[in-house]
């Protein structure tokens, strides 16, 4: 069963932004490299992949095989399974397949979904940015401050303008 049948809008070769990621997928470790084995991505609901060297862990005995420690992009079922410790919604979608988050972030809800996400990923609210800035359904390059940083801002430019006017009246006394 491969990812695309599972989710048709899902190329398992491409993350949202059509960056290369996850192995080639296998049936056993005879499929695979040297020191990488075949295993399920986090769950063995996912089909098996060659697992990147180093991350293959067979559960003893009659267990399935899964990768663990995943490098960023790679398909994933829990954190556990991911080095950074983040598996979440890549596009802000729970209808794509969860993977290793590329920020380290994930936005726990209902659904989990990656967070500090890049320009352009797909979103569904502010924090799901990394510019905090999601307009129109996609993450914004054009930062947008929180309520705090704009109440730091006012009070800055209030403070400068305050300074203004008092460096003005003095002029003025003495002129």
């Amino acid at each position: 069963m491969s990812n695309s049948s599972q989710n048709p809008t899902l190329n398992p070769s491409k993350d949202p932004l059509g960056r290369a990621y996850q192995g080639p997928p296998c049936g056993s470790n005879d499929d695979c490299g040297k020191g990488e084995g075949c295993g399920h991505p986090g769950d063995d609901h996912l089909p098996k992949i060659c697992c990147p060297h180093g991350t293959y862990k067979k559960v003893p005995l009659v267990g399935p095989s899964y990768c663990r420690t995943l490098p960023r992009g790679y398909f994933c079922a829990n954190g556990k399974g991911c080095e950074n410790g983040t598996c979440g919604h890549p596009e802000g979608s729970a209808s794509t397949q969860t993977i290793c988050c590329y920020s380290g972030k994930v936005n726990k809800g209902l659904r989990d979904y990656c967070g500090a996400q890049a320009p352009g990923v797909p979103c569904h609210k502010d924090h799901d940015c990394a510019t905090n800035n999601c307009v129109q359904g996609k993450c914004s390059a054009t930062k947008k401050l929180t309520f705090g940083a704009k109440l730091e801002q006012v009070i800055l430019y209030g403070l400068i303008a305050l300074i203004g006017v008092i460096i003005f009246i003095i002029i003025l006394r003495f002129a």
